[in-house]
């Protein structure tokens, strides 16, 4: 194949752009971005074609990106990854995972969260904004949050699920990369606040616990795992590690801001960062072929 081309929502090519242009220069790799908007403004014949957002569109959009992934398919496309029709949503991973076992949290629609165990938070079914609400700890405080959201508010409700091993001890989370199969971790991060977030600081300890996980990448089987159950060949996860092993899935995001310009600069980071982009670039290059 000649090129791997993402396609991204109108909005959200930003995502790759910078990582696209630095696996283009540094690489010598034909990495390019596309939108649903105007796919044709990229080649695609003989291309590795990403479909990516998919979790952005709603249900009734469903049958326009499987027209897509077949226009695609027409226009010679190599190979189409994240099929539509295959990869499920956000609500219906976190369903699945929790019924096969693979994650101890649930989740719901706001109509279907009675069974649901407290305390539990509120996000969007549809977009990457993390959790809406503060932890909720009764019916009539989801009550309450969902009527101070008004319409177009959250629209899951989810199960907290706490994997620290002390109550005192950080709260953290991995991200890693599913590619074809293939697992590459892409971060650790640890937090006080139990929705971690991209840390302003770091401490020398995390820098080298961030460090071990990419060198060792231990949970890489569980996670393909779970890419496999999604339908999704490429994307980051966001898991957390159970203090009794294994993972607990958060969520799947089909495309990922994977590097900024501050990962670029950032000294105490750059083995993280080097080593991931060097694994991307072997994965890239074997796909092609």
């Amino acid at each position: 194949m000649r090129s791997v081309v993402f396609v991204t929502h109108e909005e959200h090519r930003y995502t790759h752009e910078l990582f696209a242009r630095v696996m283009r220069d540094d690489h010598d790799l034909p990495v390019h971005v596309a939108d649903y908007a105007a796919p044709g403004r990229v080649p695609v014949a003989d291309a590795l074609v990403v479909l990516c957002d998919l979790e952005r569109f709603a249900a009734a959009d469903r049958p326009r990106l499987v027209e897509a992934e077949d226009e695609l398919r027409r226009r010679g496309a190599g190979r189409v990854l994240n099929s539509p029709s295959r990869v499920k949503t956000r609500l219906e991973l976190l369903r699945h995972l929790a019924e096969v076992g693979l994650n101890e949290h649930r989740a719901a629609a706001l109509d279907g969260g009675q069974h649901l165990r407290y305390p539990v938070f509120l996000r969007g079914d549809r977009d990457h904004d993390g959790p809406r609400t503060a932890l909720l700890h009764s019916a009539a405080e989801v009550r309450a949050a969902v009527a101070a959201a008004g319409p177009g508010g959250p629209d899951l409700v989810v199960e907290f699920a706490d994997c620290r091993r002390r109550p005192a001890d950080l709260f953290h989370k991995y991200g890693a990369v599913g590619w074809c199969g293939q697992v590459i971790p892409r971060h650790l991060f640890f937090s006080p606040d139990w929705s971690v977030k991209r840390p302003r600081r770091t401490t020398d300890e995390q820098i080298a616990r961030e460090a071990a996980y990419i060198a060792a990448n231990e949970h890489a089987a569980r996670v393909a795992e779970v890419f496999a159950e999604a339908g999704i060949d490429y994307g980051r996860i966001d898991f957390a590690a159970r203090p009794t092993g294994g993972i607990i899935t958060f969520e799947i995001n089909t495309n990922p801001a994977i590097l900024d310009e501050g990962d670029l600069v950032n000294e105490r980071r750059r083995y993280v960062t080097r080593t991931f982009l060097t694994s991307m670039s072997a994965a890239f290059t074997a796909a092609l072929g």
